[in-house]
């Protein structure tokens, strides 16, 4: 996977207008792209460097031969593959939903807590717990291929199926849920890719990571500071000797002529 300083091919217009509206959204990054990617929001492109938050609302949309990466906020990851339209569609507080209009995606997601993550084609709607799964739409027909996990696949009717690990589901939009069976003998599970850390802010390097307290003196309580540094030390016991009486001295006798 190819980094680059800057998304190719992408529409700059108006990108002082949607500055503002990246700094507010955190749940989706794209950290790294192959390739022709093209985002818009409102249809109006927007280019930046990695990595790049994706608001809610934007399109994604992959050319020939191109990719793009994204990393959710809890750390699951989507990969999209060439010629792929995509849409980080709307967040709630307890629903992330991402449209895939055409072409394909891979997923690792995390489990998310008392959160619920949502796949949707234009025949069904896949909800996502903690699951590495790929999801294909061409034409009216929808493929859901699960690797590991639980998935819940709905067709726009009502119909719903749960898959299990190995399984493949076809949804159509004009018949609905078509049936759900093993994936082709020898399938082998995606790779989940390397990516670059999302760095936090960086810190003032000029404070000390682990900051201490001064270090302090304990003294007496009302003792001056002046009679702590000039007391003497404590006598030790091995070299104390006794000292006595300071001699008497006699006043001296007065000189003649006095």
């Amino acid at each position: 996977m190819n980094h680059r300083a800057s998304i190719v091919s992408v529409f700059v217009m108006c990108l002082f207008a949607t500055s503002s509206v990246f700094a507010q959204s955190d749940s989706a990054t794209l950290v790294s792209s192959q390739g022709q990617v093209e985002i818009t929001l409102d249809k109006k492109g927007v280019t930046g460097q990695y990595p790049l938050p994706i608001p809610e609302g934007a399109h994604i949309k992959t050319g020939a031969d191109s990719s793009a990466i994204l990393v959710l906020a809890n750390g699951s990851k989507i990969e999209l593959s060439a010629n792929t339209h995509f849409t980080y569609a709307s967040q709630t507080s307890a629903d992330t939903n991402l449209f895939l209009l055409s072409g394909r995606l891979t997923g690792w997601i995390r489990h998310m807590n008392k959160r619920r993550l949502n796949i949707r084609t234009p025949s069904a709607v896949a909800a996502v717990r903690g699951t590495v799964l790929s999801a294909s739409v061409n034409g009216e027909t929808s493929l859901f291929d699960l690797y590991q996990g639980t998935l819940f696949v709905t067709d726009k009717f009502g119909q719903s199926t749960t898959m299990t690990e190995g399984q493949r589901s076809e949804v159509n939009t004009v018949h609905g849920l078509i049936g759900t069976s093993s994936m082709p003998p020898n399938t082998r599970a995606p790779i989940e890719p390397e990516t670059p850390p999302i760095l936090a802010p960086r810190a003032d390097s000029s404070r000390p990571k682990n900051p201490q307290p001064p270090a302090t003196i304990p003294s007496e309580p009302n003792t001056p500071a002046a009679e702590l540094t000039n007391s003497p030390p404590p006598p030790n016991p091995q070299q104390e000797t006794k000292v006595g009486p300071p001699p008497v001295v006699s006043p001296s006798a007065p000189t003649a002529g006095h």
